[in-house]
């Protein structure tokens, strides 16, 4: 069995879109060569591994390198007689689109143990973020020297962590605000927020309003370094903020606000409970 042409080969590696299909071609002595036989079919696929801790990985530059093994089984209804070219993507939970690709080669070299017998290897390596952890699906198919696709052949790889919960501290809120007889008064509220996992492992920090109308309802703290829009200081340094603007309306009376932080795992940290008095 043959590896594909530079055609195929060439779509590969540019990420091509189209294929142009003929139905036949050229024979050395004139003749016309049949191409429209049945496509490649894919008999079986296999990763390892198929599960992956990204606990017992050693990130580089923020990313855990994932490196797993990707066999499939081919078959070539024509006999061999066709340039075959096998391909393995990488699918993310959140995507249909292919984030990473690798060449399956049946040459008898690196884990393909015997060359021509139509079982296909390839090493397929790609970095995470910790917070990509999930089920990646990876996806095998094979094209012909005229572009006719086979079957696609779908495994799932599994990325997992040992999760974390973020950390709330160093609350600075009033404890007592005195409303104008018109207009509005403006209290800032701040949090620091940390997280074991890393700072890019927070999803949103928050406050819950216990005795309103929506007690479920979230007021988000950011830590943009908008000074005039969320009370925010410093951007990126783990201190989240809020402006709450209490119209002269405002029933007077003590409100309890409870603070969380959740991650992206869906993990939350433990509540802050925090009265304030309005009067």
């Amino acid at each position: 069995m043959r590896r594909a042409g530079s055609q195929v080969l060439q779509w590969l590696l540019t990420g091509g879109i189209a294929i142009v299909i003929l139905p036949g071609c050229e024979s050395p002595n004139g003749g016309i060569v049949d191409q429209s036989g049945p496509p490649p079919h894919i008999w079986a696929a296999k990763l390892d591994p198929d599960t992956v801790n990204l606990r017992a990985v050693t990130p580089v530059e923020g990313l855990y390198p994932v490196s797993v093994e990707v066999y499939a089984t081919v078959e070539d209804p024509e006999g061999g007689d066709r340039e075959i070219t096998v391909f393995a993507e990488l699918l993310s939970p959140s995507t249909t689109a292919p984030s990473f690709r690798v060449l399956l080669l049946d040459d008898g070299s690196g884990a393909d143990v015997t060359a021509n017998d139509g079982e296909f290897s390839g090493r397929l390596t790609f970095g995470l973020a910790q917070s990509d952890a999930g089920a990646f699906r990876i996806r095998v198919q094979a094209l012909d020297g005229t572009g006719f696709e086979s079957n696609a052949y779908e495994r799932t790889l599994l990325v997992i962590r040992e999760n974390a919960p973020p950390l709330l501290s160093s609350l600075l809120a009033p404890d007592t605000v005195l409303l104008p007889v018109t207009g509005s008064s403006l209290v800032r509220m701040s949090v620091d927020a940390d997280d074991p996992d890393g700072p890019d492992d927070i999803q949103e920090v928050y406050f819950r309003s216990l005795d309103s109308s929506d007690p479920l309802r979230k007021f988000f703290l950011l830590d943009d370094g908008n000074s005039n829009v969320s009370g925010d200081a410093v951007a990126g340094d783990g201190r989240y903020s809020i402006i709450v603007q209490l119209p002269s309306t405002t029933t007077r009376r003590t409100y309890r606000f409870a603070f969380q932080a959740a991650d992206t795992f869906g993990d939350t940290s433990a509540t802050l409970l925090h009265n304030l008095t309005v009067q």
